[in-house]
Protein backbone atom coordinates (compact mmCIF):
# COMPACT_ATOMS: atom_id res chain seq x y z
CA UNK A 1 0.00 0.00 0.00
CA UNK A 2 1.45 3.35 -1.19
CA UNK A 3 1.93 5.74 2.38
CA UNK A 4 -0.90 7.74 2.53
CA UNK A 5 0.02 11.45 3.77
CA UNK A 6 -3.49 12.98 5.90
CA UNK A 7 -1.43 15.99 5.94
CA UNK A 8 -3.15 16.17 1.80
CA UNK A 9 -6.81 15.61 2.37
CA UNK A 10 -7.25 14.02 -1.41
CA UNK A 11 -4.91 11.29 -0.24
CA UNK A 12 -6.66 10.69 2.93
CA UNK A 13 -9.94 10.63 1.09
CA UNK A 14 -8.83 8.02 -1.40
CA UNK A 15 -7.35 5.71 1.61
CA UNK A 16 -11.00 5.54 3.55
CA UNK A 17 -12.62 5.35 0.22
CA UNK A 18 -10.60 2.35 -0.11
CA UNK A 19 -11.26 0.73 3.52
CA UNK A 20 -15.36 1.74 3.24
CA UNK A 21 -16.06 0.44 0.13
CA UNK A 22 -15.70 -3.37 1.98
CA UNK A 23 -17.85 -1.67 4.82
CA UNK A 24 -21.06 -3.94 4.39
CA UNK A 25 -22.46 -2.28 7.42
CA UNK A 26 -22.26 1.14 5.03
CA UNK A 27 -25.63 2.25 4.66
CA UNK A 28 -26.82 1.03 7.95
CA UNK A 29 -28.73 3.78 10.14
CA UNK A 30 -26.47 5.54 12.84
CA UNK A 31 -25.34 3.66 15.81
CA UNK A 32 -26.22 0.46 14.17
CA UNK A 33 -22.63 -0.34 12.41
CA UNK A 34 -19.72 -2.30 13.36
CA UNK A 35 -16.59 -1.56 11.56
CA UNK A 36 -15.75 -5.73 11.86
CA UNK A 37 -18.10 -6.01 8.77
CA UNK A 38 -15.41 -4.30 6.99
CA UNK A 39 -13.75 -7.18 5.22
CA UNK A 40 -10.25 -6.88 4.51
CA UNK A 41 -7.05 -9.15 4.61
CA UNK A 42 -5.06 -8.88 7.28
CA UNK A 43 -1.96 -8.31 5.51
CA UNK A 44 -3.93 -5.06 4.00
CA UNK A 45 -5.13 -4.65 7.77
CA UNK A 46 -1.21 -3.92 8.97
CA UNK A 47 -0.91 -1.97 5.96
CA UNK A 48 -3.21 0.86 7.23
CA UNK A 49 -1.99 0.20 10.81
CA UNK A 50 1.45 1.04 9.01
CA UNK A 51 -0.14 4.27 7.77
CA UNK A 52 -1.80 5.46 10.83
CA UNK A 53 1.56 5.24 12.52
CA UNK A 54 3.52 6.99 9.58
CA UNK A 55 1.13 9.92 9.91
CA UNK A 56 1.49 9.96 13.52
CA UNK A 57 5.15 9.80 14.03
CA UNK A 58 6.03 12.29 11.43
CA UNK A 59 4.35 14.92 14.52
CA UNK A 60 6.69 16.16 16.82
CA UNK A 61 4.12 15.68 19.70
CA UNK A 62 0.42 13.83 19.10
CA UNK A 63 -1.96 16.32 20.81
CA UNK A 64 -5.37 16.75 19.90
CA UNK A 65 -5.25 20.45 18.99
CA UNK A 66 -2.06 19.00 16.72
CA UNK A 67 -4.03 16.52 15.02
CA UNK A 68 -7.05 18.71 13.56
CA UNK A 69 -4.42 21.25 12.88
CA UNK A 70 -1.98 19.05 10.66
CA UNK A 71 -4.96 17.09 9.13
CA UNK A 72 -7.53 19.36 8.30
CA UNK A 73 -10.10 18.54 5.82
CA UNK A 74 -13.57 18.79 7.04
CA UNK A 75 -14.46 15.04 6.21
CA UNK A 76 -12.20 14.03 8.93
CA UNK A 77 -11.30 10.99 6.92
CA UNK A 78 -8.04 10.48 9.01
CA UNK A 79 -10.51 10.15 12.09
CA UNK A 80 -12.36 7.14 10.50
CA UNK A 81 -9.16 5.47 9.24
CA UNK A 82 -7.21 5.96 12.91
CA UNK A 83 -10.51 4.19 14.14
CA UNK A 84 -10.69 1.66 11.77
CA UNK A 85 -7.18 1.08 12.74
CA UNK A 86 -7.92 0.44 16.54
CA UNK A 87 -10.95 -1.71 16.01
CA UNK A 88 -8.48 -3.71 14.02
CA UNK A 89 -5.51 -3.34 16.26
CA UNK A 90 -8.78 -4.90 18.66
CA UNK A 91 -9.66 -7.55 16.69
CA UNK A 92 -6.13 -8.93 15.99
CA UNK A 93 -3.36 -8.18 18.49
CA UNK A 94 -4.95 -6.94 22.11
CA UNK A 95 -5.36 -8.60 24.68
CA UNK A 96 -6.09 -6.93 28.30
CA UNK A 97 -7.28 -3.21 28.56
CA UNK A 98 -4.14 -1.96 30.64
CA UNK A 99 -2.03 -3.16 28.07
CA UNK A 100 -3.79 -2.25 25.12
CA UNK A 101 -3.05 1.63 24.09
CA UNK A 102 0.52 0.58 25.19
CA UNK A 103 0.40 -2.61 22.64
CA UNK A 104 -1.43 -0.16 19.93
CA UNK A 105 1.56 2.92 20.40
CA UNK A 106 4.38 0.20 19.99
CA UNK A 107 2.51 -1.53 17.02
CA UNK A 108 2.82 2.11 15.82
CA UNK A 109 6.24 2.42 16.72
CA UNK A 110 5.20 5.76 18.77
CA UNK A 111 6.65 6.21 22.32
CA UNK A 112 3.65 5.65 24.42
CA UNK A 113 2.79 8.17 27.51
CA UNK A 114 -0.30 8.92 29.60
CA UNK A 115 -0.91 12.19 27.51
CA UNK A 116 -0.71 10.14 24.27
CA UNK A 117 -3.09 7.52 25.79
CA UNK A 118 -5.78 10.52 26.57
CA UNK A 119 -5.63 12.06 23.31
CA UNK A 120 -5.50 8.45 21.45
CA UNK A 121 -9.17 7.81 23.82
CA UNK A 122 -10.71 11.46 23.41
CA UNK A 123 -10.24 10.88 19.58
CA UNK A 124 -11.27 7.68 19.45
CA UNK A 125 -14.63 8.63 21.20
CA UNK A 126 -15.81 11.29 18.62
CA UNK A 127 -14.51 8.63 15.84
CA UNK A 128 -17.61 6.57 17.24
CA UNK A 129 -19.79 9.24 17.07
CA UNK A 130 -18.50 10.09 13.46
CA UNK A 131 -18.78 6.41 12.45
CA UNK A 132 -21.86 5.61 13.38
CA UNK A 133 -21.37 2.57 15.61
CA UNK A 134 -22.71 0.47 18.01
CA UNK A 135 -20.84 1.94 21.61
CA UNK A 136 -20.75 -0.33 24.59
CA UNK A 137 -22.38 1.32 28.01
CA UNK A 138 -20.17 0.64 30.07
CA UNK A 139 -16.29 -1.48 30.97
CA UNK A 140 -13.56 0.55 29.60
CA UNK A 141 -15.19 3.36 28.06
CA UNK A 142 -13.54 3.14 24.86
CA UNK A 143 -11.51 -0.13 24.45
CA UNK A 144 -15.11 -2.44 25.13
CA UNK A 145 -16.57 -0.48 21.98
CA UNK A 146 -13.66 -1.64 20.08
CA UNK A 147 -13.87 -4.76 21.57
CA UNK A 148 -17.45 -5.10 20.61
CA UNK A 149 -16.65 -3.52 17.12
CA UNK A 150 -15.49 -7.92 15.99
CA UNK A 151 -16.76 -9.63 18.77
CA UNK A 152 -14.50 -11.98 19.59
CA UNK A 153 -10.86 -11.37 19.32
CA UNK A 154 -8.66 -13.68 16.83
CA UNK A 155 -6.50 -14.73 19.25
CA UNK A 156 -9.54 -16.23 21.66
CA UNK A 157 -11.38 -17.71 18.57
CA UNK A 158 -10.77 -21.39 18.89
CA UNK A 159 -10.49 -21.48 22.43
CA UNK A 160 -13.95 -19.64 22.85
CA UNK A 161 -15.61 -21.78 20.59
CA UNK A 162 -14.50 -24.80 22.61
CA UNK A 163 -15.89 -23.12 25.40
CA UNK A 164 -18.71 -22.61 24.25
CA UNK A 165 -19.40 -25.95 23.20
CA UNK A 166 -18.69 -27.36 26.90
CA UNK A 167 -20.80 -24.32 28.44
CA UNK A 168 -23.72 -25.30 25.70
CA UNK A 169 -23.31 -29.02 26.81
CA UNK A 170 -24.08 -28.17 30.51
CA UNK A 171 -26.61 -25.86 30.46
CA UNK A 172 -28.56 -26.26 27.12
CA UNK A 173 -29.10 -23.48 24.23
CA UNK A 174 -32.58 -22.57 25.52
CA UNK A 175 -31.58 -22.09 28.88
CA UNK A 176 -28.42 -19.52 27.26
CA UNK A 177 -30.62 -17.93 25.13
CA UNK A 178 -33.04 -16.87 27.83
CA UNK A 179 -30.92 -15.83 30.11
CA UNK A 180 -30.14 -12.30 30.91
CA UNK A 181 -26.34 -11.31 29.47
CA UNK A 182 -24.88 -9.97 32.70
CA UNK A 183 -25.95 -13.57 34.25
CA UNK A 184 -24.01 -15.69 31.46
CA UNK A 185 -21.22 -13.55 31.44
CA UNK A 186 -20.57 -13.86 35.15
CA UNK A 187 -21.27 -17.56 34.56
CA UNK A 188 -19.13 -18.05 31.57
CA UNK A 189 -16.23 -16.30 33.58
CA UNK A 190 -16.31 -18.82 36.05
CA UNK A 191 -16.76 -21.94 33.62
CA UNK A 192 -13.75 -20.90 31.97
CA UNK A 193 -12.03 -20.61 35.56
CA UNK A 194 -13.11 -23.73 36.51
CA UNK A 195 -12.82 -25.50 33.24
CA UNK A 196 -9.69 -23.59 31.47
CA UNK A 197 -7.81 -22.11 34.16
CA UNK A 198 -4.54 -22.03 31.51
CA UNK A 199 -6.38 -19.76 28.82
CA UNK A 200 -5.02 -16.52 30.34
CA UNK A 201 -5.82 -14.63 26.84
CA UNK A 202 -9.53 -15.53 26.98
CA UNK A 203 -10.02 -15.36 30.65
CA UNK A 204 -8.74 -11.71 30.47
CA UNK A 205 -11.26 -10.68 28.05
CA UNK A 206 -13.93 -12.61 29.46
CA UNK A 207 -12.93 -10.99 32.56
CA UNK A 208 -13.83 -7.38 31.32
CA UNK A 209 -17.39 -8.23 30.38
CA UNK A 210 -17.78 -9.01 34.47
CA UNK A 211 -18.03 -6.14 37.41
CA UNK A 212 -15.24 -6.38 39.72
CA UNK A 213 -17.05 -4.04 41.78
CA UNK A 214 -20.24 -3.73 43.77
CA UNK A 215 -22.84 -1.67 41.40
CA UNK A 216 -19.98 -1.12 38.66
CA UNK A 217 -22.00 -1.30 35.10
CA UNK A 218 -19.83 -2.99 32.38
CA UNK A 219 -21.06 -3.97 29.15
CA UNK A 220 -21.88 -8.04 29.12
CA UNK A 221 -19.96 -8.40 25.73
CA UNK A 222 -19.20 -11.86 26.61
CA UNK A 223 -22.82 -12.49 27.17
CA UNK A 224 -24.28 -10.55 24.45
CA UNK A 225 -22.47 -12.85 22.41
CA UNK A 226 -23.41 -16.15 23.47
CA UNK A 227 -26.72 -14.83 24.13
CA UNK A 228 -26.81 -13.91 20.05
CA UNK A 229 -24.88 -17.83 19.76
CA UNK A 230 -27.87 -19.21 21.48
CA UNK A 231 -30.21 -17.40 19.86
CA UNK A 232 -28.94 -18.52 16.32
CA UNK A 233 -28.84 -22.14 17.34
CA UNK A 234 -32.38 -22.29 18.89
CA UNK A 235 -34.06 -20.80 15.54
CA UNK A 236 -31.89 -23.09 13.29
CA UNK A 237 -33.77 -26.01 15.15
CA UNK A 238 -36.73 -24.57 15.31
CA UNK A 239 -36.41 -23.79 11.16
CA UNK A 240 -34.56 -26.82 10.46
CA UNK A 241 -32.06 -25.04 8.51
CA UNK A 242 -28.87 -26.97 9.06
CA UNK A 243 -25.52 -24.44 10.61
CA UNK A 244 -23.69 -24.60 7.16
CA UNK A 245 -25.64 -22.47 6.05
CA UNK A 246 -23.86 -19.75 7.94
CA UNK A 247 -20.90 -20.36 5.86
CA UNK A 248 -22.25 -18.07 3.25
CA UNK A 249 -21.89 -14.50 3.86
CA UNK A 250 -25.04 -13.22 2.01
CA UNK A 251 -27.20 -16.28 3.04
CA UNK A 252 -25.95 -15.36 6.81
CA UNK A 253 -26.89 -11.96 6.38
CA UNK A 254 -30.52 -13.30 4.84
CA UNK A 255 -30.96 -15.59 7.98
CA UNK A 256 -29.94 -13.46 11.10
CA UNK A 257 -32.01 -10.41 9.55
CA UNK A 258 -35.21 -12.74 11.03
CA UNK A 259 -33.80 -13.99 14.09
CA UNK A 260 -34.61 -11.07 16.47
CA UNK A 261 -30.79 -10.38 17.68
CA UNK A 262 -29.74 -7.85 20.15
CA UNK A 263 -28.60 -4.78 18.38
CA UNK A 264 -25.18 -4.93 19.53
CA UNK A 265 -24.96 -8.72 18.37
CA UNK A 266 -21.84 -9.18 15.96
CA UNK A 267 -19.53 -11.63 15.23
CA UNK A 268 -16.99 -10.95 12.96
CA UNK A 269 -15.35 -14.76 12.37
CA UNK A 270 -18.13 -17.49 12.35
CA UNK A 271 -15.55 -20.56 11.01
CA UNK A 272 -14.78 -21.94 14.63
CA UNK A 273 -18.78 -21.21 15.51
CA UNK A 274 -20.26 -23.11 12.89
CA UNK A 275 -19.44 -26.24 13.86
CA UNK A 276 -20.75 -25.78 17.54
CA UNK A 277 -24.10 -24.83 16.42
CA UNK A 278 -25.65 -28.16 16.44
CA UNK A 279 -28.92 -28.09 17.89
CA UNK A 280 -29.20 -29.80 21.30
CA UNK A 281 -32.49 -31.43 22.61
CA UNK A 282 -33.44 -28.93 25.81
CA UNK A 283 -32.65 -31.19 28.73
CA UNK A 284 -35.23 -30.58 31.57
CA UNK A 285 -34.25 -33.28 33.84
CA UNK A 286 -30.34 -32.36 34.26
CA UNK A 287 -29.44 -29.37 32.80
CA UNK A 288 -28.26 -26.75 35.02
CA UNK A 289 -29.60 -23.64 35.47
CA UNK A 290 -27.66 -20.29 35.38
CA UNK A 291 -27.31 -18.43 38.29
CA UNK A 292 -27.47 -14.58 38.60
CA UNK A 293 -24.99 -13.49 41.34
CA UNK A 294 -25.70 -10.06 40.80
CA UNK A 295 -27.14 -7.99 44.02
CA UNK A 296 -30.35 -6.90 43.62
CA UNK A 297 -31.15 -3.82 45.92
CA UNK A 298 -33.68 -2.86 48.20
CA UNK A 299 -36.71 -1.43 46.88
CA UNK A 300 -39.73 0.67 48.28
CA UNK A 301 -43.33 -0.07 46.61
CA UNK A 302 -46.73 -0.39 46.99
CA UNK A 303 -48.99 -3.33 47.94
CA UNK A 304 -51.63 -2.84 45.21
CA UNK A 305 -52.98 -6.46 45.58
CA UNK A 306 -54.34 -6.42 49.39
CA UNK A 307 -53.39 -4.04 52.27
CA UNK A 308 -51.84 -0.84 50.31
CA UNK A 309 -49.42 -0.74 53.00
CA UNK A 310 -45.69 0.66 51.45
CA UNK A 311 -42.97 -1.92 51.94
CA UNK A 312 -39.36 -2.57 51.84
CA UNK A 313 -38.68 -5.54 49.58
CA UNK A 314 -35.58 -7.15 49.03
CA UNK A 315 -36.15 -9.89 45.97
CA UNK A 316 -35.27 -13.22 46.15
CA UNK A 317 -31.79 -13.30 44.53
CA UNK A 318 -28.89 -15.96 44.91
CA UNK A 319 -25.68 -15.41 47.26
CA UNK A 320 -22.43 -16.93 46.35
CA UNK A 321 -18.65 -15.60 47.52
CA UNK A 322 -14.93 -16.78 46.01
CA UNK A 323 -14.01 -19.14 49.16
CA UNK A 324 -17.47 -21.06 49.73
CA UNK A 325 -16.35 -23.95 47.86
CA UNK A 326 -14.78 -25.80 50.86
CA UNK A 327 -18.28 -24.90 52.99
CA UNK A 328 -20.24 -27.48 50.63
CA UNK A 329 -22.28 -29.68 52.06
CA UNK A 330 -21.74 -27.94 55.29
CA UNK A 331 -25.24 -26.86 57.11
CA UNK A 332 -25.97 -23.21 57.14
CA UNK A 333 -28.39 -20.76 58.94
CA UNK A 334 -29.92 -17.71 58.39
CA UNK A 335 -31.88 -15.97 60.39
CA UNK A 336 -32.78 -12.80 59.27
CA UNK A 337 -33.99 -14.41 55.54
CA UNK A 338 -35.74 -17.64 57.25
CA UNK A 339 -33.48 -19.59 55.28
CA UNK A 340 -31.32 -22.82 57.01
CA UNK A 341 -30.24 -26.39 54.90
CA UNK A 342 -27.01 -27.14 53.37
CA UNK A 343 -24.39 -25.19 51.33
CA UNK A 344 -25.02 -26.55 47.78
CA UNK A 345 -22.14 -27.83 45.56
CA UNK A 346 -22.91 -25.49 42.66
CA UNK A 347 -22.52 -21.66 43.11
CA UNK A 348 -26.07 -19.85 43.89
CA UNK A 349 -27.76 -20.19 47.80
CA UNK A 350 -30.90 -19.19 46.53
CA UNK A 351 -32.45 -16.83 49.48
CA UNK A 352 -36.69 -15.91 49.55
CA UNK A 353 -37.92 -12.43 49.01
CA UNK A 354 -37.78 -10.52 52.44
CA UNK A 355 -41.37 -8.14 52.79
CA UNK A 356 -41.12 -5.37 55.57
CA UNK A 357 -44.06 -3.20 56.39
CA UNK A 358 -43.50 0.27 56.63
CA UNK A 359 -44.76 2.30 59.31
CA UNK A 360 -43.29 5.38 59.29
CA UNK A 361 -41.10 7.71 57.11
CA UNK A 362 -37.33 8.34 56.78
CA UNK A 363 -35.18 10.47 54.19
CA UNK A 364 -33.17 7.48 53.87
CA UNK A 365 -33.81 3.43 54.23
CA UNK A 366 -30.72 1.08 55.27
CA UNK A 367 -31.50 -3.03 55.87
CA UNK A 368 -28.24 -4.78 56.60
CA UNK A 369 -28.67 -8.47 56.43
CA UNK A 370 -25.92 -10.60 58.17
Amino acid sequence: MTTFNFSIPRQTQHLWQKVSSHWSHYNRPNKQRFLGSIQISQKATDQVLDVVGYNLSNLSTVTYNKLYERFDEPEHNWLKILTFALSEYAYYYSSVEEKFWYGFCQRLKLSCNQSLEKTLRRIVGEGFDLLGLVKAKGGYPYVSTLWLQSGIPQQNLNHFAQLVQEFSNEYGWWEIAHSSCEDISEELFDFCQEKHPQWATLIHFLKASCPQKENEEVEPISGQLLQGIAIIAVELERQGTLPEALKDDNEREKLLRNYYLPNNFFLRDWNSLIQVLTPKQRRFGNSRKIISRRQKPLSLVLDVTESLNMQLVLPEQSLWKKGWERLSSTFCQIPAAHWEGTIPNNPGLMIPEQVVNIKSGAELWEWQLL
